[in-house]
């Protein structure tokens, strides 16, 4: 708690600040990263007080994990209720319809003794590959969820949305204590310590970032359908009108290799960049997050991978994922990079490779954790078109790649979102600031020099 002496709270005072806000809307033909900066730039010139109740996650909510999910065909039907799996996450996350997911049978849920979740409930990966994502989702309606997956059911409904926001920009993966075999455990979900503010303080800061968002997800659906339109004019520029070729009979390939954890001099302090399946999911690689030494180089098998190969993720839940690495880099053994040739444009080659994750996926249907390897991937068939039609085609996606920048310069829908995870991460304190639902976020005409 913060002392409450010198805030001057007279009627007065708070239509001042609350017309010194309205000024900063109707900001027009602007990029949308203004707001954070003005929004600060605006809470900097006035005093606000927040009462902050430090609690532990598990005296508010309960921790607990799913069970195990039904395996026979007959357990689900079109009418149940729905079960969440770890390979649901990313579709919810993202605006996915529940409709979508299988449901289980009421007499399923009564013969596996299946736990019903409450609506509000915020689930997340506790274990396997998928819970290096952070992914994190609330239940829309009462659902099923499977064991991989931690549920932190609020004993306060009206506590749910914050929290979501909450763990949206305190990621759960920061629990992980071993990449190479990631889980969380439910103990240290419950010893989180959160700063719980009051009712209304908690409804102006989900206002807030639920616009902040939305913002988001229009400039990521926007990059979205540039995406798509790659894809398209590969298809239409190399759809069965050429030659294949089998890509072991062309290209060499190589996996890497993970320093043993119980060496702390193989990652303290290191500058070699080091590449994680899960990181591929990015599509076009320019920074990695963890890096290994020289001694931890030396002692594993991971090896350089040159700049401009096609990297693919070999295990778990992003096998299949194609990323272009535009840095030297190291990578793990669930990595197979695609090295670089001569007759063969990166852009080119990796959304040919790209066009095959479906019959990647293929090759190991049916397994419970879908497992790729080099012998798989070097006997995948791509088109082999003319160097002349792969640098044209090269060509477009670097315009495309420009349109990508202005969006995302219009969005930031990044750095701005990082820049946002800040304010939040600094005890998720964003003030207490007289809102109205009108606010208009994103037009603002105030002075942006420094933009």
């Amino acid at each position: 708690s913060t002392s409450t002496s010198g805030l001057n709270t007279s009627p007065w005072n708070i239509r001042r600040h609350q017309k010194s806000w309205t000024s900063l809307k109707g900001w027009k033909h602007r990029s949308s990263r203004n707001l954070l900066s003005c929004a600060s730039c605006w809470v900097n010139n006035f005093q606000f007080v927040e009462v902050m109740k430090k609690c532990r996650l598990g005296d508010i909510a309960t921790i607990s994990a799913g069970q195990g999910a039904p395996q026979n065909s007959s357990d689900y039907c079109d009418d149940g209720v729905p079960f969440i799996k770890a390979a649901n996450l990313k579709s919810l996350s993202e605006g996915g319809a529940l409709s979508e997911i299988q449901r289980v049978t009421p007499e399923a849920a009564k013969k596996h003794k299946l736990k019903l979740y409450p609506s509000g409930t915020i689930v997340f990966a506790k274990s396997g590959m998928s819970c290096l994502k952070g992914i994190v989702y609330a239940l829309p309606s009462p659902s099923y969820v499977v064991n991989h997956l931690a549920a932190v059911t609020l004993k306060r409904e009206d506590i749910s949305p914050y929290l979501q926001f909450y763990f949206q920009y305190h990621k759960p993966n920061r629990l992980i204590k071993d990449d190479a075999y990631p889980s969380i455990s439910l103990s240290d979900i419950a010893d989180i310590e959160i700063r719980l503010p009051d009712e209304a303080m908690q409804a102006h800061r989900i206002d807030v970032l639920s616009h902040i968002v939305g913002l988001i997800h229009v400039c990521k659906a926007a990059l979205g359908k540039l995406d798509q339109l790659v894809k398209a004019r590969f298809v239409e520029m190399f759809g069965g009108c050429h030659d294949t070729i089998r890509l072991g009979d062309v290209f060499h390939t190589l996996s890497g290799g993970t320093p043993s954890a119980s060496r702390p001099e193989y990652y303290l302090n290191g500058k070699i960049p080091w590449l994680t399946s899960g990181e591929i999911n990015q599509g076009i690689i320019t920074k990695v997050s963890k890096c290994i030494t020289e001694e931890g180089l030396s002692n594993s098998s991971a090896k350089w991978i040159p700049i401009n190969s096609i990297v693919i993720a070999m295990y778990g839940a992003t096998a299949g994922k194609v990323g272009l690495l535009k840095i030297r880099s190291t990578s793990n053994q669930a990595v197979c990079a695609v090295l670089p040739h001569a007759s063969y444009h990166p852009y080119f080659l990796y959304y040919a490779i790209t066009s095959q994750e479906q019959w990647m996926l293929s090759r190991v249907a049916g397994a419970a954790q879908p497992n790729l390897s080099q012998i798989i991937i070097r006997d995948m068939q791509i088109v082999a078109p003319p160097v002349h039609a792969q640098a044209a085609f090269a060509a477009f996606v670097e315009q495309v790649d420009k349109s990508k920048v202005v969006v995302e310069m219009r969005g930031k829908s990044l750095t701005w979102r990082e820049r946002c995870a800040k304010c939040v991460n600094e005890a998720f304190s964003i003030p207490n600031l007289p809102f109205s639902r009108d606010y208009g976020l994103g037009t603002c005409t105030g002075k942006t020099e420094a933009n």
